[in-house]
């Protein structure tokens, strides 16, 4: 066995105690660490106060970029009634499923998306929100208490 295997199994057992030790150290050195904190931030782009936000910018103009070409190859409208606007069009899974397929991709969904579609597979249909919901409803895709309308006999219950 390596000593550093060694090291890392002990680290690992004796997880309070290495903490505390650690601490200890700081406390003692805290120039030496203030300096190799400095550097480690230096070396690895931490420094910079916006670093998070230009990721999040960078994120959503490629989530955009994605979405525009999905939305172009799939007609810019809405497949069932024509609608065009962009703000109230969703990329729908033409037999279900959605929820199931964005959880197994989590990162890169618009990624999976558009290969599927520049492969010729028609699973993918853009609707607009009503005809989406609507849809939804129809096939029973959500839980049926949720998406069920409220009766008559409900709502004034519900107004009671």
């Amino acid at each position: 066995m390596k000593e550093s295997d060694y090291h890392k199994k002990w680290r690992l057992k004796n997880k309070e105690k290495w903490q505390a030790s650690q601490r200890k150290w700081r406390q003692k050195n805290k120039k030496r660490f203030r300096e190799y904190t400095r550097r480690y931030r230096a070396k690895h782009n931490l420094l910079d106060p916006f670093r998070l936000y230009k990721r999040a910018i960078k994120s959503k103009e490629t989530r955009e970029r994605l979405r525009h070409e999905i939305f172009v190859l799939l007609g810019n409208k809405c497949t069932s009634c024509g609608f065009f606007d962009r703000r109230a069009l969703q990329i729908d899974h033409v037999n279900g499923g959605g929820n199931k397929e964005r959880k197994l991709f989590r990162h890169g969904y618009y990624e999976k998306i558009l290969d599927a579609i520049k492969e010729g597979v028609n699973k993918y249909q853009l609707l607009c929100a009503n005809c989406n919901w609507i849809k939804r409803y129809e096939k029973k895709e959500e839980n049926p208490i949720q998406c069920r309308p409220m009766g008559f006999a409900e709502a004034a219950v519900k107004l009671a």
